[in-house]
C-alpha cells in the first residue's frame, strides 16, 4: 500500500452493492464515524474504490487507522 491508498477485506459478497455496503461500514467503525459519513465516490462495480469520508481530514483518517 501507499500513504493514500488502504487495503481492505470484507467477507460480504459483491451481490447486490453487499460488499461495498461492508467495506463503509467497516471504515466507518474503524474511524468511529457514523456509517452516513463514508461512501463510495468512484468504483462501485470494481474492486478499486475511491471513497469519501467526511467530517474528519486525511491526517485524522491514517492516525486512527494506525490506531492513534
Amino acid at each position: 500500500t501507499s500513504p493514500d491508498r488502504i487495503t481492505v477485506h470484507v467477507t460480504a459478497p459483491p451481490v447486490g452493492g453487499a460488499a461495498n455496503a461492508a467495506c463503509c461500514a467497516l471504515l466507518a467503525e474503524r474511524l468511529e464515524l457514523p456509517k452516513s459519513r463514508v461512501s463510495i465516490l468512484r468504483g462501485e462495480a470494481g474492486r478499486q474504490k475511491r471513497l469519501r469520508i467526511r467530517s474528519v481530514d486525511a491526517t485524522q483518517v491514517i492516525l486512527r487507522l494506525q490506531g492513534r
